[in-house]
């Protein structure tokens, strides 16, 4: 039941890969992270200006047993700058099972500071006990460590 919510969010979720990426293919969902689990779909909800929150609501499926001590992050960047981010897995991927579904909900404070502007939303899995990114996959291709969501336009107060 919860695999039909997600089909139609995944229509309206663009992605990209991430800069220096060596591929000709746009990214597509689903996106493969370490052949184990699937980004199917995404939301990003809330008004973009300075001191506010935005909600980021990622939907995944697994589709390999995952690495033990996964956290996902989620960043609002500008260039190689973080402005916002959030890192953890409400979960424990270590109980994560092939077929299971799941969503992650960060919450991303962006700083009183943040100038108005275009910035990019990125994602991706690392360990928590050695920093090691999941590498990302179009087929058997690795293309990098993350995937970029659709750009988040700050606008003044």
């Amino acid at each position: 039941a919860r695999s039909a919510e997600v089909t139609p969010l995944a229509c309206d979720s663009p992605v990209a890969w991430p800069p220096g990426a060596a591929q000709n293919q746009p990214a597509t969902l689903p996106v493969d992270f370490g052949h184990a689990l699937q980004l199917s779909a995404y939301q990003i909800e809330g008004r973009a200006a300075p001191g506010t929150v935005i909600t980021v609501t990622t939907y995944w499926r697994v589709t390999a047993v995952p690495g033990p001590r996964l956290a996902l992050f989620t960043h609002i960047i500008t260039g190689t700058h973080i402005i916002a981010q959030a890192d953890h897995l409400a979960i424990t991927s270590s109980s994560l099972q092939p077929g299971d579904v799941f969503l992650q909900v960060h919450l991303l404070q962006l700083p009183d500071s943040v100038e108005r502007g275009w910035y990019e939303v990125e994602v991706g899995f690392h360990s928590r006990d050695t920093g090691t990114r999941l590498p990302v996959y179009d087929g058997d291709a690795q293309i990098g460590d993350r995937v970029y969501l659709r750009p988040l336009r700050v606008w003044g107060r």
